[in-house]
């Protein structure tokens, strides 16, 4: 596996991010849930709702914003650190 560099956690998710992807782990039934593809992403937000990545893989070599969003918490404020 690869070492962590990043940690977010919005109960019960949490989510590690390492230099090859991001993984995503239920806490609470200590069960993986996920992995997302990619490289070189880190959070912007303690819940991890907000990252950046610089994949060379996507959108030719550019740094990309995105969310990761959950149904069950659609209206939650974020939290940027």
């Amino acid at each position: 596996p690869a070492t962590p560099r990043h940690t977010a956690f919005s109960d019960p998710f949490l989510s590690i991010f390492s230099d090859e992807s991001i993984e995503i782990f239920d806490v609470h039934s200590a069960v993986w849930l996920q992995s997302l593809p990619l490289a070189k992403s880190r959070p912007l937000t303690s819940d991890g709702s907000i990252c950046l990545t610089v994949d060379s893989e996507v959108e030719r070599r550019h740094s990309v914003f995105f969310h990761l969003s959950r149904v069950d918490r659609p209206a939650l404020p974020l939290n940027i650190v």
